[in-house]
């Protein structure tokens, strides 16, 4: 692996409606430029194509749960969770070798065992790994940031800004 002599202006970023504000304020203060995330769920499950998992850089800001394979929105107007955007097999062979990802959502780093016999696949950090990743970033728990509408950013916003920034 080489470092990169320019960093990509494109990137993948995927956020809740209630987190959106706050995902593409990271982006501005981490890297410098103005970027607008997809909002959970812009494609159901199975539906993300290669061409928009394609970047090489991937922010995932949306709610996750415990051994849950899946990434979840919100709607910003009813708080209801969405249906979930992204799962761990939406990233099969639609990677670019090379793919880091910041993974702000709760249990977005959790390792646990597959068990295909009770509908359990892979966690979606197994999965970026084994698809080309060579760095993912998530929590093995809870974490919490800032809501759009908040003035400064805190906790996982500042990991997954400062990673970004010294990426």
């Amino acid at each position: 692996w080489k470092p990169l002599s320019v960093f990509p202006k494109n990137l993948f970023a995927l956020s809740t409606g209630t987190w959106n504000k706050i995902t593409d304020k990271i982006i501005l203060e981490a890297l410098g430029f103005k970027h607008t995330s997809f909002v959970s769920p812009p494609r159901k499950e199975g539906q993300w194509k290669k061409a928009d998992l394609s970047p090489l850089v991937h922010l995932i800001n949306c709610h996750g749960g415990e051994i849950d394979a899946r990434f979840w929105g919100q709607d910003a107007k009813t708080d209801e969770i969405e249906p979930a955007s992204i799962n761990s097999l939406d990233v099969n062979k639609k990677l670019r070798v090379g793919t880091v990802v910041v993974a702000e959502c709760c249990f977005g780093g959790q390792l646990y065992e597959p068990k295909p016999k009770l509908d359990l696949p892979m966690s979606i950090c197994h999965s970026y790994l084994l698809n080309g990743a060579i760095g993912y970033v998530g929590s093995s728990c809870s974490a919490f940031g800032a809501a759009n509408g908040e003035k400064f950013l805190y906790n996982a916003d500042l990991i997954a800004k400062y990673f970004l920034r010294h990426l």
